[in-house]
């Protein structure tokens, strides 16, 4: 068995988990803080194996070094805010938590970006800075994270590279999907 395929099911079997969990909770629990806290574990667990799989899907393609780079980032997301939630009052930086959980978004909406089949040169550029637009705009998140005395211009630059990232995430599958349509309407 390829280890993609152990990968795949290890992450459907921690989601089925937590959701069973979490049901339970929400349906016998008392809601004292030992149950929150397993609540809350079991949506870390939840979310973070919903973006493990997110990183996983380029697993089997060129870009196999990312989804191991994405995949690594939310197991330490994961592991994070795990401490966070049991230990909170021993956690001595919550910046860097959020970077992570920053991070493990980013690699997973970057993870799906690039399933977009590329069969054209415009596909391919589009493709390109929506990644790119990712990127910075995960960036941008981070510096928010770290500073206190951001600049209205840099939120502006925010809100125009979340606009970019939006719309190329968009338009990227619906171009490509496009193009090989006329490709085949051409062939037929």
């Amino acid at each position: 068995m390829h280890i993609s395929r152990i990968l795949l099911w290890v992450l459907i079997f921690s989601l089925v988990a937590s959701g069973a969990v979490g049901i339970a909770i929400f349906l016998f629990a008392d809601f004292n803080p030992r149950e929150m806290k397993i609540l809350f574990s079991t949506l870390d667990i939840g979310a973070c194996s919903l973006a493990g799989l997110c990183c996983a899907t380029i697993w089997e393609t060129r870009y196999k070094w990312f989804s191991i780079l994405g995949i690594s980032i939310v197991a330490i997301t994961m592991s994070l805010l795990l401490y966070t939630i049991w230990w909170w009052e021993r956690l001595e930086n919550f910046n860097l938590v959020l970077t992570f959980v920053i991070l493990s978004a980013t690699c997973s909406h970057i993870a799906l970006t690039l399933l977009t089949q590329t069969p054209t040169r415009l596909v391919s550029w589009v493709l390109g800075f929506t990644v790119f637009f990712i990127a910075v705009l995960g960036v941008m998140l981070i510096v928010l994270v770290w500073h206190d005395d951001i600049s209205e211009a840099f939120y502006r630059l925010l809100g125009v590279c979340g606009i970019l990232d939006v719309l190329g995430t968009i338009i990227s599958p619906i171009l490509s999907r496009t193009q090989r349509f006329e490709d085949v309407m051409e062939e037929g």
